[in-house]
């Protein structure tokens, strides 16, 4: 139904900001952070859902994106406080370490899983030995992207 109906820019952002508001209210009242609510206007409202906009449109809104991604970070920043960091510090580094673990096994799992094969154990095979190609790191890279 919705499917040719493209809005103006302008009259785009205005109910996209009202659809944002209104969804961050929701959410913030379901005890869930607000930021939420507007990821949620944001998938309704755009091409995954209602097709409001046009690619085009969206492509001219693209530096409100810009700009709300900056003001994320810098609210994320102005929270951040140095010594609660300090306090915490280990167990961010176990944590960091333990994702970077079991990311590593999940992903070699699934490649397995799915190919039957190590794709890169030929080229790993070699990495340590004083004999390893000067191009192996080339060559690694390659070999991903042909995967």
């Amino acid at each position: 139904m919705l499917a040719n109906f493209h809005l103006s820019s302008i009259t785009g952002l205005g109910l996209l900001l009202f659809c944002g508001y209104f969804c961050g209210q929701l959410a913030r009242y379901l005890r869930l952070p607000a930021l939420i609510g507007y990821l949620a206007a944001g998938v309704l409202l755009g091409p995954s859902a209602l097709h409001l906009f046009a690619k085009e449109q969206l492509l001219q809104l693209e530096f409100i994106t810009t700009i709300a991604l900056g003001c994320i970070a810098f609210i994320i920043g102005s929270e951040l406080q140095l010594a609660s960091l300090k306090k915490l510090g280990t167990g961010i580094i176990v944590i960091i370490f333990a994702q970077l673990l079991l990311a590593f096994l999940v992903v070699a799992g699934a490649v397995f899983w799915l190919s039957r094969s190590w794709p890169l154990l030929p080229e790993l095979r070699c990495w340590g030995s004083r004999y390893s190609p000067p191009s192996l790191p080339p060559r690694l890279f390659l070999r991903l992207s042909v995967l």
